[in-house]
């Protein structure tokens, strides 16, 4: 077994962080709101077009999301790039 690189060892990080988040966001979902950035600058306003409500449903669809990305990017930290082409 190969050594890993310190920038494999983050991006395993990343992508268990990733995962972890995902799982508990699918089994365990909040609703809430989610703040946008404002059209003029840039920062985030508290009014009403700039906050998006996220159902439990959503919530379960990003997690869904967090943890497709925590998986690709464990699964490209893992094969080096002479295996991948």
């Amino acid at each position: 077994m190969r050594k890993l690189t310190p920038s494999e060892k983050g991006a395993l990080i990343l992508s268990a962080l990733l995962i972890v988040a995902g799982m508990i966001s699918v089994v365990r979902p909040c609703e809430g709101y989610i703040l946008h950035p404002s059209d003029t600058g840039g920062r985030v306003s508290s009014a009403g077009e700039t906050r998006e409500f996220t159902s439990k449903n959503k919530v379960r669809i990003y997690g869904g999301i967090a943890i497709i990305v925590g998986v690709g990017i464990g699964g490209l930290a893992m094969y080096p790039e002479k295996q991948l082409i």
